[in-house]
């Protein structure tokens, strides 16, 4: 569907017209503004949904929507990937 409906050489738009309106609602009906360290919150929004989404729409603009799919499916698993923790030295050395 992205393939299809993206406009062509506007990734940016397609991702801020997918992401700005459900981002102004949450805030709408929460009320809240992020507390504490402002930095992290940032970082974390432009990384997480800035970042992945307009790199989403790239990849769509560039891939056939087969390809594209595909690359969001295993997504999770590359995370998940990434974030295990590495084994402790002392594992590592018992299996020797």
């Amino acid at each position: 569907m992205t393939t299809e409906w993206l406009p062509p050489d506007r990734p940016l738009l397609a991702t801020t017209v997918r992401a700005l309106p459900r981002g102004l609602m949450m805030l709408a009906l929460t009320r809240l503004l992020p507390t504490g360290t402002w930095w992290r919150s940032l970082l974390l929004g432009t990384l997480n949904i800035g970042a992945s989404n307009v790199l989403l729409f790239v990849a769509a603009y560039r891939l056939p929507g087969g390809i594209a799919a595909m690359i969001m499916a295993v997504q999770p698993m590359v995370v998940l990937l990434l974030a295990a923790p590495p084994p402790s030295p002392a594992v590592s050395a018992s299996r020797r």
